[in-house]
């Protein structure tokens, strides 16, 4: 409950954050994706943090079970990324039910963010991993796929 009323008062203003001049304070980091939802059609925009490997970015839905947004992303969809300050288009894909490729982002995710790993009890034994794996969602979006973006319509944080 605390971590979807904090979702609803510190979202806004990583958003917001990511979008100004300032957003190098943590761009680095994070990154904004913007989707549409498959069933209402509206637009939604996620603060995310992402590990970045040679062919692209993942990123790791947290309690899949309480969250929403990435189920428009199952089987692959159009997003809006802004990633370092620029706005591309792109494709992402959210991934659960492939347990080697979901082990495959979490690796990359908790070589990018150890801290997170140890606060959720993983080693990096790789059984530690392959359980977490099968309780995960990771989200992959292919860095060749992105193309410049036009304005944004506004969206509606998740």
């Amino acid at each position: 409950m605390r971590t979807a009323i904090a979702n609803r008062l510190l979202n806004p203003l990583v958003i917001a954050l990511l979008r100004s001049p300032l957003h190098p304070l943590t761009s680095g980091t994070n990154a904004l994706v913007t989707c549409r939802g498959r069933r209402t059609g509206r637009t939604y925009t996620v603060p995310l943090r992402y590990a970045e490997d040679e062919t692209g970015l993942w990123l790791h839905a947290t309690k899949p079970h309480t969250k929403t947004w990435w189920r428009s992303l199952e089987g692959g969809a159009p997003v809006t990324l802004r990633l370092r300050g620029r706005e591309v288009h792109t494709h992402a894909e959210a991934i659960r039910d492939d347990a080697p490729r979901v082990a495959e982002g979490l690796w990359a995710y908790y070589r990018r963010f150890p801290t997170l790993a140890k606060s959720m009890g993983l080693s990096w034994e790789p059984s530690s991993v392959d359980r977490a794996a099968a309780g995960s969602v990771m989200v992959r979006i292919e860095l060749a796929q992105l193309q410049p973006a036009s304005p944004l319509q506004p969206a509606h944080p998740a």
